[in-house]
């Protein structure tokens, strides 16, 4: 596809992404196996393995994005789903500061695509991912409480996922 084509895709829109890819990556790491790291391009909008670069398994793998919720393969591979609640204006100020400072954009650029694309968008697919989530995190997770709830919610989960493991090796062996 055209540079000039790919700057009229509206890359808000959920059914842009390679979901696909997503979930075959997903899989991957949580079979033990590591996958190619992958970067998108801003400038010229396009994505593409980082050669030599891969993400290893781990035993807690974190998928986040704002359409982490979008497709429900992926959420059914969930084991714990948080969303992040953010007030639309803190997000705004964010993505321009963002745009402006890692992305060299202008501001009528930026305003442009928000009321364009980015604010529908919203509207109609990321508000509504809170109905997918197990856990609602208001403030965007800067209450140290919650951060602490769920470390030991995980760690948790880690042990008893890791006790059932020694278990099946014991009983294998």
């Amino acid at each position: 596809m055209s540079f000039e084509k790919r700057c009229l895709l509206n890359y808000d829109e959920p059914s842009i992404f390679d979901h696909d890819q997503l979930l075959e990556d997903v899989r991957e790491l949580l079979n033990g196996r590591r996958v190619s790291r992958k970067r998108y391009d801003y400038t010229h909008h396009c994505r593409a393995d980082v050669p030599g670069e891969y993400l290893e398994p781990h035993d807690v793998i974190i998928v986040e994005g704002i359409h982490a919720f979008y497709d429900a393969r992926l959420r059914a591979m969930m084991d714990l789903k948080l969303y992040m609640h953010v007030e639309s204006d803190i997000c705004l100020l964010r993505r321009i500061q963002r745009d402006i400072n890692e992305r060299s954009r202008q501001i009528d650029n930026i305003s442009s695509q928000y009321i364009t694309t980015v604010k529908p968008m919203f509207d109609q697919y990321i508000r509504n991912y809170e109905q997918y989530a197990d856990v609602i995190v208001a403030g965007g997770g800067k209450d140290a409480k919650i951060t602490e709830i769920l470390a030991g919610y995980i760690n948790n989960d880690l042990h008893l996922y890791r006790g059932l493991n020694r278990r099946k090796e014991k009983d294998n062996a």
